[in-house]
């Protein structure tokens, strides 16, 4: 092998080395996602809000809501 095939193959095992730790970073601090939660009724009637309901997402706190409420949550997940 020639010095600059060395000199590739020792960056391309850099690289896939730092993939790996990026990977299990994002792997182990995990997504974050939100979620919308909007009571409001359609415009065109084809379902109405609800009256009352409490919701309670990925171990929070139950949050009531009511007809025209709206709201966002983040979850980890």
């Amino acid at each position: 092998m020639t010095q600059l095939n060395k000199n590739r193959i020792v960056i391309y095992g850099v690289f896939v080395a730092i993939y790996i730790v990026l990977t299990s970073i994002m792997f182990m601090t995990g997504r974050t996602h939100t979620v919308l939660i909007d009571n409001h009724a359609a415009d065109d009637g084809s379902y109405r809000a609800i009256n009352g309901m409490t919701v309670t997402l990925d171990r929070q706190t139950a949050s009531e809501f009511f007809r025209g409420d709206r709201d966002k949550f983040s979850i980890k997940g």
